[in-house]
């Protein structure tokens, strides 16, 4: 990228250098009128014994609003003043990026990574690796490149223990997700893989694979009566491992009465196409719902 910048300070040097004799002040003006005028003689070359007719029309239309709104100054003056300060603008602008950028690149690039000649500084936890190059020579010797990665800062057991009890008495709240409490769970778990603010990896288990399984579903369509699963949470970090068992009381399916005159007619109509075979559809009394649900 560094290549990038430097060419294009090139080009503006050349720029400065090659609009010397024009007749402002302003380096940036100097140049937007050197630019204009080989533009103009490029175009007049290319375009001999033929009219663009897209650039005449656009000239034309400026001409009309530059007489419309400046009517005492000369039509040509004010052309030539508004493509100079597009030119010289633009020029400008990009001749600020490139020095921003280059400046950029060369402070990123200039600061040192070692500390007092020999020490590495690395990263705190959770800010990353530093991919590095370090180059030794011997005198009389050619330069050798290395390249390393300074790991982040690691916890200690005894850290990591202690972060391990603060993330597990953390862990019932976090999976409750829609539950109001894991005593009466009747809707789908959150059984994260990671908890926020620690540097845990989670893995589950479940007893009962079919009522709740790892990627916290809970499946109680089916369910009769409140039946407790137990969760196994594997917290990793590094090589070692924790394992903190969580109990949830899985419930059935609370419906509302309508909800439950619903479900016991679709079991009726399922029973009596089962019985018959047909598939027409069974008109039942409008006293259905003031029925007992059985």
């Amino acid at each position: 990228m560094i290549y990038a910048y430097i060419t294009m300070l090139g080009i503006y040097i050349i720029l400065f250098v090659l609009s010397y004799k024009e007749e402002e002040r302003n380096p940036f003006r100097r140049m937007a009128l050197y630019i204009m005028r080989r533009r103009r003689s490029m175009s007049q070359h290319k375009s001999a014994g033929k009219h663009n007719w897209k650039r005449d029309l656009q000239e034309r239309q400026l001409r009309n609003k530059f007489k419309t709104l400046q009517p005492t100054m000369a039509v040509t003056a004010q052309l030539k003043e508004y493509y100079v300060s597009q030119y010289s603008m633009v020029l400008t602008v990009v001749f600020a990026g490139v020095l921003i950028s280059l400046g950029v690149w060369i402070s990123a690039h200039s600061g040192s990574l070692l500390t007092e000649g020999c020490y590495i500084q690395r990263n705190s936890y959770g800010e990353g690796n530093i991919p590095i190059e370090l180059a030794a020579q011997i005198e009389g010797e050619e330069e050798e490149l290395f390249q390393y990665v300074v790991e982040e800062r690691k916890y200690t057991k005894e850290e990591a223990e202690a972060l391990y009890e603060e993330a597990s008495a953390w862990l019932p709240e976090v999976i409750c997700k829609d539950n109001d409490r894991l005593e009466d769970v009747q809707t789908d778990l959150d059984l994260v893989t990671q908890v926020d603010g620690y540097p845990f990896e989670v893995s589950w288990e479940s007893n009962n694979y079919l009522l709740v399984n790892t990627d916290g579903t809970v499946d109680n369509d089916d369910l009769q009566e409140s039946t407790v699963v137990m969760l196994t949470a594997h917290f990793r970090y590094e090589e070692w491992t924790w394992d903190c068992q969580i109990h949830v009381q899985v419930n059935p399916v609370s419906y509302t009465h309508r909800e439950m005159v619903r479900n016991r007619i679709e079991e009726l109509l399922h029973a009596e196409e089962e019985r018959t075979g047909s598939k027409e559809i069974m008109v039942l009394p409008d006293s259905m719902e003031s029925q007992p649900i059985v």
